[in-house]
Formats: C-alpha cells, sequence, structure tokens
C-alpha cells in the first residue's frame, strides 16, 4: 500500500531524520533531489545532504537513510509515523 504522506511530509521526515543524526540543515533548499524510475515507473525519490542520502521508497512505505558511499543507518517506517501525527491533529 503507497504511503499516505504527501511529498511535503516526506521531506520534512528526512530533513528530521538528518538532523537527529547530527547534520545542520540550515537551507534545504541545498538538498539535492533525484526522481527514481524503475522500468519507466515512477517509484521514489532520493535525497542528499551533509554526506548523508535518504531514499524514500513510495510502495515500500520507508524511507532508507545512508552515509554517502556507506552503510545503512536507520530505517522509517512511514506508516507508523503518519496514523500517530494525523491523531495529535
Amino acid at each position: 500500500m503507497p504511503c499516505e504522506a504527501g511529498f511535503d511530509t516526506i521531506h520534512l521526515y528526512v530533513l528530521d531524520c538528518f538532523r537527529n543524526l547530527g547534520v545542520e540543515v540550515d537551507d534545504a533548499a541545498e538538498m539535492s533531489e533525484t526522481v527514481l524510475v524503475r522500468k519507466g515507473h515512477y517509484c521514489g525519490r532520493s535525497f542528499s545532504y551533509g554526506g548523508l542520502r535518504a531514499v524514500w521508497f513510495a510502495e515500500a512505505n520507508e524511507i532508507k537513510v545512508y552515509r554517502d558511499g556507506g552503510p545503512l543507518l536507520r530505517t522509517l517506517r512511514l506508516d507508523e509515523f503518519v496514523a500517530p501525527r494525523r491523531m495529535a491533529a
């Protein structure tokens, strides 16, 4: 099931994750974004900033965060975040 979060929400989760991993995010406009397409179909986006890379896999409802050229640091299941925040509103 695709993520119910909008793209702006995904972007905010990525920025929050980068901050939590110690990267000072002053200007999100500097973050590099790439649309991911596999076999002609949209499958997510990749974000790079401050030595970190996050990949949002739209169908899997998750964001995986890596050091540039390095190991997986964190996996965020978006369905675990979207429902609680929506209920709190």
